[in-house]
């Protein structure tokens, strides 16, 4: 049955799981006969799922509330001998969704486990997606990642009513086929999620707090890079891992400096980098109010410009051994002399 579906799989992967239920025709004979026809029948089912990555058409999809939509498979329960759905879940789409991870295709993953009901995991593939994609270097292209494979419409509707069906299904889907951007990806589903709170009590609350935090962090990126320096700086404020606030205070700095060990280990790979971006905005700032003229307002920003450079550096001078060599560099270089 598998070398019968093999050439028009991708063509038609629902047809193709019609023809691989049918190995469970004889899972009804008992014994250890029965139990491997059907076993054989949920391999085949999982393996069609992971090589036409039609994961929409044929496991599900999911409204803008977070409700299911049922794909043909889960349509096919009592032919294929599974009794419930958890047990669906269980056998079928748990077992894509993992090895979709393993594999490293977040967009994927992502669905696979929200379908599977395991929304921490869900929030813990967005937070390695987005940590990876903020972690780029300057010059390195974006970071995108692969879509899914969007959910087709009724081929035995008209062509009107296919038109109406998709539509309507384009404005309650998430719309995760076209997601190809981490932050986007990973600000729908922590959105998704805060709007229940049936589904945001089954995040563990360290996986709460570093998207949060992850989601801040791309935020200021994206400012710093479109050289929006008092917004940047606004931000990592907000994000309270460097003494930004200290105002030459030792004891603050210090206090900043003791915590960074209690950050979680995707946030803190990127301190090294706020440092940076922290840095260069307050050479930024300073350079367009120095523009601007002097006066005494824009005398007392200069100031305070002034001792958050020098309480970053006081700072990384105490986790220095956890930033990196090629933050030093970069701080050392004659990009960053002019701006402490």
């Amino acid at each position: 049955m598998g070398y019968y579906t093999k050439d028009f799989r991708a063509a038609n992967p629902t047809s193709a799981a019609d023809y691989l239920t049918l190995i469970c025709l004889d899972g009804d004979v008992g014994g250890e006969q029965g139990k491997r026809q059907t076993q054989l029948c949920h391999e085949a089912l999982r393996e069609l799922v992971l090589e036409t990555r039609e994961f929409a058409q044929l496991l599900g999809d999911v409204r803008s509330d977070g409700q299911r939509i049922k794909g043909a498979i889960e349509q096919r329960l009592r032919l294929i001998r599974i009794d419930d759905e958890k047990q669906f879940l269980r056998q079928i789409t748990l077992a894509a969704a993992q090895i979709a991870d393993e594999n490293g295709r977040v967009t994927d993953a992502v669905l696979l486990y929200h379908l599977a009901e395991e929304y921490d995991d869900v929030i813990a593939v967005c937070c390695r997606a987005l940590s990876d994609a903020i972690a780029l270097n300057p010059g390195d292209a974006p970071s995108r990642l692969e879509p899914l494979k969007p959910r087709p419409t009724n081929q035995n509707n008209s062509k009107e009513q296919s038109n109406n069906q998709a539509q309507q299904q384009d404005r309650s889907s998430l719309s995760l086929t076209s997601v190809a951007d981490p932050y986007e990806l990973a600000s729908n589903m922590n959105s998704l999620y805060r709007s229940s709170a049936l589904i945001y009590q089954r995040i563990r609350p360290a996986n709460r707090g570093q998207i949060e935090l992850l989601l801040l962090i791309s935020r200021a990126r994206s400012l710093q890079d479109q050289k929006k320096w008092a917004q940047c700086l606004d931000v990592i404020t907000t994000i309270n891992i460097l003494p930004l606030s200290a105002s030459g205070s030792m004891s603050a700095i210090r206090d900043r400096a003791a915590s960074f060990n209690s950050l979680p280990p995707l946030v803190a790979k990127l301190a090294g980098d706020l440092l940076i971006w922290t840095i260069r905005s307050v050479g930024g700032q300073k350079a367009v109010l120095e523009s601007e003229g002097w006066g005494p307002e824009r005398k007392d920003v200069l100031d305070r410009l002034a001792s958050v450079a020098k309480d970053c550096m006081v700072f990384a001078g105490l986790v220095r051994y956890r930033l990196g060599p090629q933050v030093w560099e970069v701080l050392a270089g004659g990009g960053s002399g002019n701006e402490i």
